[in-house]
């Protein structure tokens, strides 16, 4: 699913297998989603399990402790690309959200925080 960038594939194929799968499915009853979907609901998350645990990773994803690095004041305070680029190196994992989303993400970040010290000015001087 990571490497296609796609969410949520079994849940899709699924429903279109509950759709197209006709007499098959409509004899199987109540039965079809406690038998296949069921079962492979429950392979599914016992595979994720053991992939996280094999590869040293939290299931659920929990993040990962970081050790406070005293901000430097004065200079450049906003992100830059290659910021963004040591920080996920720092970090290590993959994350399910692409790096020009993160880029936006900053971006939309800086609007808000811009506009909030507009605002806390602008209280100020009242």
């Amino acid at each position: 699913m990571s490497l296609l960038r796609c969410l949520h594939p079994p849940g899709g194929a699924a429903a279109l297998t509950a759709v197209i799968g006709g007499p098959a499915v409509t004899a199987a009853g109540w039965m079809f989603p406690v038998l296949p979907v069921g079962i492979n609901a429950v392979i599914l998350t016992a595979a994720g399990m053991l992939f996280h645990m094999l590869s040293k990773h939290s299931y659920p994803h929990r993040a990962v402790a970081m050790t406070a690095v005293p901000a430097v004041l004065g200079g450049d305070t906003i992100p830059h690309p290659e910021d963004l680029d040591a920080a996920l190196a720092d970090l290590g994992e993959t994350f399910d959200i692409g790096r020009q989303d993160l880029d936006l993400l900053l971006e939309r970040v800086k609007v808000h925080a811009a506009t909030r010290r507009a605002d806390n000015n602008a209280r100020k001087l009242r």
